[in-house]
């Protein structure tokens, strides 16, 4: 049986109060009414049909990782504003709710923010990265966060492709055929 993706299950609960309303109802509502946009290398890229305009749409891609016991991972994109919005879920984390944690964040090996502040709930870390970032994310095969002690890295493996199928989606282009 398949399990289910954690990105699916809460990533409303994931963007609520770090996007905006129009966005956060957007991601509250379940497949039928935002719809698969594009799949790509692991990646799916979601339109939120609620909505008209920009910034309507976030990729995410979920995995398991067999070197940890199979831990649920996912990584969750997605533009507002100005800001790259960065969603990391680790199935073995135990956040309290709005948690504040300090870490490094590192793109393709190359620090970006020393000192970013993210925010826990449970199995979630939430951050917001410089929009001018999503160019140096897209190339990365890691997202990196490095605490005092501990480490969590996420796999962005065929990134760019879905950056740029974000992009598209964004822009209300329709979504390439598939070969």
């Amino acid at each position: 049986m398949k399990r289910p993706s954690p990105a699916r299950i809460c990533l409303f609960g994931l963007l609520a109060s770090f996007v905006s309303p129009a966005v956060a109802a957007a991601q509250e509502s379940r497949l039928p009414e935002r719809p698969l946009f594009e799949s790509l290398n692991g990646w799916q890229v979601e339109r939120a049909g609620s909505i008209t305009g920009t910034n309507a749409c976030v990729i995410v891609r979920s995995y398991v990782d067999e070197d940890d016991d199979d831990a649920d991972n996912s990584v969750t994109f997605a533009l507002e504003n100005k800001a790259l919005v960065v969603v990391l879920t680790y199935s073995k984390w135990q956040h309290d709710k709005d948690e504040k944690i300090v870490a490094a964040t590192e793109l393709g090996g190359k620090t970006v923010n020393a000192k970013a502040t993210w925010t826990g709930n449970g199995t979630r870390l939430v951050g917001t990265l410089p929009a001018n970032l999503v160019e140096k994310a897209a190339e990365s095969e890691e997202i990196l966060l490095k605490g005092k002690g501990w480490k969590a890295g996420f796999d962005l493996s065929g990134a760019s492709e879905a950056f740029a199928a974000m992009k598209r989606c964004n822009a209300g282009e329709a979504p390439k055929p598939r070969a």
